[in-house]
């Protein structure tokens, strides 16, 4: 069941994605953890929350005025993270001080020698035992999680919210590069690159296809799709051509030949490749920016191939005058001609933004 604000949220949308002219440029914020702050809640009482994430969320966003158009975040825990970095993450509340952020941790739990496992049995077998064994299987907890997602979706439409974001995909390099460190998975790609290469197109054609099936299983509306270590900014042009861009390209075609937005998103810095995703169907998709990419570039590689979202800085949205966040907000729109534009937050929204600022975020993009 839907609503006339959810349609009407739901068309403004897909208007900046077509770069088409409408009344106003929709707001779409992400962050999870920023809806504890809203409603007055420790981020350890949202992380033991499970699929209660989901009423807080959903809570949080409709208590603002001006409303936002759409979400990303739908339900969330930490530990879902381990599942993209293949890496433990210490939670609020468990491992953590009750309102500490959740975090990383970069230790490295992957071998050298379980490259030759997953070239010889596969890459979907080798990390499902991993996250078992190195991890203490931290997506089994996440059962809860990952069914209230759909009924999820249904309350965010009968309020009128979009829920962008159905799904979290990623390139092989992201996950063996968590799972062995950056430090160990850099001196891989010097010291043993055949191995590197091998292990990965190994992994590619699995992930592509689990990736399709969890699309045709969900359906959702848009699936976030990301790259943070595989940036340009940390690796040389030979490498992101072979190793990221050469399952980055496939994953994006299959996201959209399936009937699903892609949400690039995309941190740390980009620009130097950034041209090539002329190469996917053009008005498709939207490129999510932290703000390392810098976003008015972004435009006059892409022009209006490409719809952009972000990147209000973090620390603009926690530490800022309200006023001053409004004019931010409102000359990003009028340098980006208030087409082809999503107004969020540089990645996500840093869980001490203030919450008068996220109001000011949404007013800016109302008033023009």
């Amino acid at each position: 069941m839907t609503c006339a604000l959810y349609e009407e949220n739901y068309e403004r949308i897909l208007s900046a994605i077509r770069f088409e002219k409408t009344d106003r440029c929709p707001v779409v914020p992400a962050g999870g953890g920023f809806c504890a702050r809203v409603l007055g809640l420790s981020l350890a009482e949202y992380c033991r929350a499970m699929a209660g994430t989901a009423d807080m969320h959903l809570k949080a966003w409709t208590s603002l005025r001006p409303m936002v158009d759409g979400v990303h975040d739908l339900v969330f825990h930490p530990d879902g993270l381990s599942g993209l970095w293949l890496s433990r993450v210490k939670v609020p509340g468990r491992d953590l001080p009750d309102n500490e952020m959740w975090q990383v941790i970069e230790e490295g739990l992957m071998t050298v020698d379980d490259y030759d496992q997953i070239i010889r049995g596969g890459f979907l077998k080798w990390r499902e035992a991993f996250l078992k064994e190195r991890l203490n299987d931290p997506l089994t907890g996440l059962a809860s999680l990952v069914a209230a997602a759909r009924p999820a979706a249904e309350k965010f439409k009968e309020a009128g919210l979009v829920p962008l974001v159905g799904a979290v995909l990623t390139i092989p390099f992201e996950n063996i590069c968590g799972a062995r460190g950056l430090a160990g998975f850099m001196g891989d790609l010097i010291r043993r690159p055949e191995k590197v290469r091998a292990a990965l197109a190994v992994a590619g054609p699995e992930l592509l296809e689990a990736s399709r099936q969890t699309l045709r299983h969900v359906r959702p509306l848009g699936a976030w799709i990301g790259g943070w270590r595989s940036a340009g900014g940390f690796i040389s042009p030979g490498i992101w051509e072979d190793l990221v861009w050469a399952y980055f390209k496939p994953l994006a075609e299959m996201v959209i030949e399936e009937g699903v937005i892609p949400i690039y998103h995309l941190d740390s810095n980009w620009l130097r490749d950034l041209a090539r995703f002329r190469e996917l169907p053009g008005q498709k998709g939207i490129l999510a920016l932290d703000g390392a990419t810098d976003i008015l570039k972004a435009r006059k590689i892409l022009g209006d191939h490409t719809a952009l979202l972000g990147d209000v800085p973090a620390a603009s949205l926690a530490f800022d005058e309200p006023a001053e966040v409004k004019t931010y907000v409102k000359r990003l729109i009028r340098e980006l001609d208030g087409v082809g534009y999503l107004v969020g937050p540089a990645c996500e929204m840093p869980v001490n933004a203030r919450p008068e600022n996220i109001v000011a975020l949404t007013e800016a993009a109302h008033e023009l």
